[in-house]
């Protein structure tokens, strides 16, 4: 057991050399994707190590095929996405078995799933993104504020608000904090829908999240360059704000999920209800 768990560390540590190497600890937002590896932990307690019942997978034959293939396209292709999932499914099969919240093998990997945002797949293999945050980010400015009765012009990213120049730059292009958003809520996801098949439909959902409380972050911006200078727009404010924006990604993600929890216990409930009224 000890030696898998070498081993898990020895992989972690060896995709995130890979990242820093490729530059994706710029963005200093991205080491809060570290926190995914003790959230994860701490969703699946208490752990039973000792526990002679609960009894760990070995890989098997089409599951080290598989992992071998992910392992070497991830490498070839330069993906931190195919290593991270790579690095999943060993989670999946040898640690999150020891976990008691854990029931089968579908709750396995949904557990892996959120260990695996603890590295920064979305800034290295999906940059695009970031663009569209960036000009869907700037669309949204120059249609609120217009609508307040500023005058408002718009060229791409770029913005000119009454006579100050916006910059919607790649710091807001929620690529740094993306993951971060999608991590907090994935925990919320997994506390709500452990187990339950909404959980992945619930992935997307969160992307749409994260876009919501990226693009407030931009306005939030956009008026305090507005109000008191594009400086402290750009200074202490421009972290406090990505702070704030996790703080509102939580808060739409609790309550959706919870939304989706009463929605679902209403609807048993209304069934139970039907199947044992006298016909």
């Amino acid at each position: 057991m000890i030696s898998r768990f070498a081993i898990l560390i020895a992989f972690a540590t060896w995709i995130w050399w890979r990242s820093w190497r490729d530059g994706a600890g710029e963005g200093g937002e991205i080491w809060g994707l570290l926190l995914a590896f003790p959230l994860a932990w701490s969703l699946g307690r208490p752990w039973r190590m000792n526990d002679s019942s609960r009894t760990v997978e070995g890989i098997g034959g089409a599951g080290l095929v598989g992992f071998l293939l992910a392992g070497l396209a991830g490498v070839a292709w330069d993906s931190i996405a195919l290593l991270a999932g790579a690095w999943a499914f060993l989670f999946a099969r040898w640690v999150a078995p020891l976990s008691s919240v854990v029931r089968d093998r579908a709750e396995a990997l949904q557990l892996a799933s959120v260990a695996a945002m603890g590295f920064p797949w979305v800034v290295q293999d999906f940059g695009f993104l970031g663009w569209w945050f960036r000009l869907s980010g700037a669309a949204v400015v120059e249609s609120l504020f217009g609508a307040i009765g500023f005058a408002v012009e718009r060229e791409g990213t770029s913005l000119l608000v009454e006579t100050v120049p916006i910059e919607v730059e790649a710091a807001c292009s929620g690529l740094n904090s993306l993951q971060v958003l999608l991590l907090a809520g994935s925990f919320v996801n997994f506390l709500y829908h452990r187990g339950e098949k909404i959980f992945w439909g619930n992935l997307l959902l969160l992307v749409v999240l994260a876009w919501v409380a990226n693009t407030l972050r931009i306005c939030l911006l956009s008026g305090a360059a507005l109000t008191w200078g594009s400086d402290f727009a750009r200074g202490s404010f421009h972290e406090t704000s990505g702070l704030m924006v996790v703080g509102v990604m939580l808060a739409l993600s609790w309550g959706l999920m919870a939304w989706q929890r009463n929605r679902r216990e209403g609807r048993r409930k209304g069934q139970e209800i039907e199947s044992s009224s006298p016909s």
